[in-house]
């Protein structure tokens, strides 16, 4: 009984049947690409006359008969038509008779001459795209499988066996003297990996193409994929870039998500032809090698994507763009002429750099070994920063909006600008940062050793945190800690600003010493103390105004007035001094480095108040008094001096601490 079908099912009223309508678009995709469709077996045609022949294996495989090699080795086959069905092909590379892994046997190939070719080079001369849909296998001694063909290549299911090398190439072969194979003429042509992909997982694979389109997996030893209209020569490969014919391509080498390259080796990906870039959407793996990538135009790297190499990754391009996952057991190095864009992840065991000709931005994550982040104009982070090692930032411009720089080793930051509004710079040991400019407003800066800020105009640290576990140290115009902290955990603080320290509101806590050099120090209302001595000099003024400075063992203040109201300068167990001499050190042997000093006073001011007991001899009077707050103090015991020019003191300076 015939099988009866709904006819409405396969036809649309007045249109040829469904089916033929699907065949003949396919038909149409392929001839758009300049190519004919395949049946399912191989369809080769030499070029009449060349010497090439055809033939099958025993198990009905067709075959070709290569030409006699030349002195160089190569045999140089031409053909009208070159394409692979899905039950493959053999190239007849054996002076004897042989097996094959896919045909059964073969006859010896008597064209030979009894020599067997060390290169088989395959030329499609006629315009006629091939189309590669199953494997291709050399017979008898192996031998390097060249693939030349200007119209284009497509494989989908093609794979190579007993060719130690594969190239599939859309340039003219170049051919010197004695007819060694030296290069490619690339001007035109694309190749394109689709569907069942490429398998050669011992074969070295080389792309030469002007672009490639990669929507299926290609597994090799190795893989260089060189895309561009180039000038590439066979042994060394590299390409030199020339004019090609007709437009450019949108893309040089365009990996798609269903794409994939997985290389045993090395892995590389070239894309030369100016303003034409690369772009990754897919999986690129290298088992025991590198991955390069590397592109005249723009590079993308898809969310999607993956790039991961057991040795180093490296990406340059004109403008860099990572949404994907770059990962390297060794290093990872991203180069950009312009501008570098991470939203993604990079990872680097040893180590990762980060370049770009303008601005890095990073709004992902980047773990490294050690860690080098280099934007010429700028250096954003929305994201984080974290290194196992040393980390280096540098830039015009270095910003962190809620992100955050983190490295277990030394932490450098080199720029003009440093802002780090609500972010993070932490080092388990040294934090070093250079600029004109810091603004760590509302941020966080942290080291497990030692702090450094040189900031030759402003360092604000406005409700911002400035700790170390060892000391801090600041060079610079001005340091601003207004409603801030600096913490020296156990180390000192020390502060050189040529214009001022403003301290309001703001906490400075050293473990060990507090030294203060400034035109004018700001305390009003702010804490500053010391574990052992104080020592503050101000050119100008010394604002203590509702503050306390605090010394655990002697205090210092070296200032031009003091303003003290409500305010508590006391150094429990050593020595308070307040000198009108803002001009120059104290002299010896009253230098606040020196221990035992019993205090300094200058017999010439009668203006503050004097401790009877300083032991200095200068001053000897029964009493106390301060002349600005009206009170007489009762003499002391501690050896303590102080004296105060043109000061302000409704609060109190105690001399003899503790009373």
């Amino acid at each position: 009984m015939s099988k009866q079908f709904n006819r409405s099912v396969y036809t649309q009223a007045g249109q040829a049947p469904l089916w033929f309508a699907a065949r003949a678009s396919a038909f149409a995709a392929l001839c758009a690409f300049g190519m004919q469709p395949l049946v399912g077996s191989a369809q080769v045609a030499p070029v009449a006359g060349a010497g090439t022949t055809v033939g099958t294996s025993s198990a009905g495989v067709p075959v070709v008969n290569i030409v006699a090699p030349n002195t160089s080795g190569v045999s140089n086959n031409r053909f009208d038509r070159f394409n692979v069905g899905s039950n493959g092909l053999i190239v007849n590379n054996s002076v004897n008779a042989a097996q094959t892994q896919i045909g059964g046997g073969v006859q010896g190939n008597a064209q030979l001459g009894g020599r067997s070719a060390a290169t088989v080079l395959m030329q499609v001369t006629s315009g006629a795209a091939s189309q590669l849909l199953g494997k291709t296998e050399i017979a008898g001694q192996g031998a390097n499988f060249v693939l030349a063909n200007p119209a284009g290549i497509s494989c989908s299911g093609c794979g190579f066996l007993n060719a130690p090398r594969v190239t599939l190439s859309t340039g003219t072969p170049i051919l010197n003297a004695n007819g060694a194979l030296t290069g490619f003429d690339v001007k035109q042509g694309q190749i394109a990996i689709n569907g069942a992909g490429l398998s050669a997982s011992n074969s070295a694979v080389d792309l030469i193409s002007r672009a490639m389109t990669i929507n299926g997996q290609v597994q090799a030893a190795s893989i260089d994929a060189i895309a561009g209209a180039n000038r590439v020569d066979y042994q060394t490969k590299h390409a030199t870039a020339q004019d090609g014919i007709g437009e450019k391509p949108a893309v040089a080498i365009d990996v798609q998500a269903l794409g994939s390259m997985y290389g045993n080796g090395a892995v590389r990906l070239i894309g030369t032809e100016a303003g034409v870039g690369v772009r990754d959407n897919g999986k690129i793996t290298s088992l025991t090698g590198d991955i390069n990538v590397s592109a005249n135009g723009d590079v993308t790297i898809g969310a999607p994507a993956t790039m991961q190499a057991a040795g180093n990754l490296s990406v340059r391009g004109a403008n860099v763009a990572n949404g994907g996952t770059l990962d390297a057991a060794r290093g990872v190095d991203v180069r950009a002429d312009r501008a570098f864009a991470n939203s993604g992840s990079i990872s680097g065991v040893e180590g990762v750099g980060l370049t770009a000709g303008t601005a890095v931005t990073n709004g992902g994550r980047v773990d490294a070994g050690n860690l080098v982040v280099n934007g010429v104009e700028s250096v954003a982070n929305t994201g984080t920063l974290s290194a196992s090692g040393d980390a280096q930032i540098a830039g015009t411009r270095v910003l962190l909006d809620n992100g955050s720089i983190k490295a277990t080793g030394p932490l450098t930051l080199n720029a003009q600008t440093v802002t780090n509004q609500h972010g993070t710079l932490a080092s388990a040991r040294e934090l070093n940062v250079f600029a004109d400019r810091v603004d760590n407003t509302n941020g966080v800066l942290s080291a497990g050793t030692n702090a450094s800020v040189q900031s030759s105009d402003r360092f604000t640290n406005a409700n911002g945190m400035l700790t170390a576990n060892g000391s801090v140290a600041f060079n610079g115009g001005t340091l601003d800690n207004a409603n801030g902290k600096i913490a020296a955990t156990q180390g000192m603080i020390s502060a050189s600003a040529t214009n001022a320290v403003l301290n309001a509101g703001g906490s400075m806590q050293a473990g060990d010493a507090l030294q203060l050099g400034a035109g004018s120090v700001d305390n009003a209302r702010g804490t500053m103390s010391a574990g052992t001595k104080a020592v503050l000099n101000a050119s100008f003024d010394l604002n203590n105004a509702g503050g306390s400075i605090e010394a655990g063992d002697t205090l210092f203040a070296n200032v031009g007035s003091l303003s003290n109201d409500h305010g508590t300068m006391v150094a429990p167990h050593g020595t308070t001094i307040v000198t009108r001499d803002a001009g120059g050190p104290l002299p010896a042997p009253y230098d606040p480095n020196a221990s035992g000093n019993a205090g300094w006073v200058d017999p010439s001011v009668n203006a503050g108040w004097v401790d009877p007991n300083a032991g200095s001899g200068w001053q000897n009077d029964n009493t106390a008094r301060d002349p600005n707050a009206g009170q007489t103090y009762p003499a002391g015991n501690g050896g303590n001096a102080v004296q105060i020019d043109a000061a302000s003191n409704p609060g109190w300076v105690d001399p003899n601490s503790p009373l």
